[in-house]
């Protein structure tokens, strides 16, 4: 069985972390942590700005160490467990999805933003447009505070 668990932001991670440990999970399961970097510059930008460059780097590198942290944690309590992560660029509801097809995942796993309705007119529900459109069992964690 392949799992993924999206992650966009340390409290989050914790949420699901926090479901994934009561649920049973088998040794020959397959997690993989994920994370959507929403936007990096593209090469007119980086001309256009300096510090650009550096600045999307450092969020390609804290989303890289935000999997580490979340990896490391579930491995404690799952020491068998095939664990993988993978940073992702462009839109969260897109690029997960597509990544569940490419994966053959079983099963995916997030903790929803708490945004307020005009945030979620203009950034979109990522948990909706999963629920419509993933092949594969959906199951959003409630975010704790």
């Amino acid at each position: 069985m392949k799992i993924l668990v999206a992650i966009s932001d340390q409290q989050m991670g914790e949420s699901v972390l926090e479901h994934l440990k009561r649920t049973p999970v088998r040794n020959d399961v397959e997690i993989h942590f994920v994370h959507v970097v929403q936007w990096l510059p593209n090469k007119k930008e980086k001309e256009s700005w300096p510090g650009l460059t550096e600045f999307a780097e450092a969020k390609w590198d804290e989303a890289s160490q935000l999997l580490d942290r979340m990896a490391k944690e579930f491995r404690k309590t799952n020491p068998n467990c095939d664990i993988r992560q993978q940073v992702l660029h462009g839109h969260p509801g897109e690029e997960i999805l597509r990544y569940v097809q490419q994966h053959k995942i079983d099963e995916t796993v997030v903790a929803p933003h708490q945004r307020n309705e005009l945030s979620k007119f203009f950034c979109g529900n990522v948990s909706a447009e999963l629920m419509q459109h993933l092949p594969c069992t959906l199951t959003i964690v409630k975010t704790t505070k």
